[in-house]
């Protein structure tokens, strides 16, 4: 597990970068460009995943 120095840098990156915000209770979200990121990483993790399937046979 990260440490929470790390933690803290990372979710303050990206928030920088757009990706994430915070809400109204101080709750971290995916932004709308933050969901279209993971929109666009879903065909690559579902790769990926299949691959690994591959490699354990």
């Amino acid at each position: 597990m990260p440490s929470p120095n790390v933690l803290t840098s990372r979710l303050r990156e990206a928030i920088e970068a757009g990706i994430l915000q915070k809400d109204d209770h101080g709750l971290y979200c995916l932004t709308r460009r933050g969901r279209k990121l993971l929109d666009l990483l879903a065909p690559l993790d579902a790769w990926s995943k299949e691959w690994a399937r591959t490699l354990e046979k």
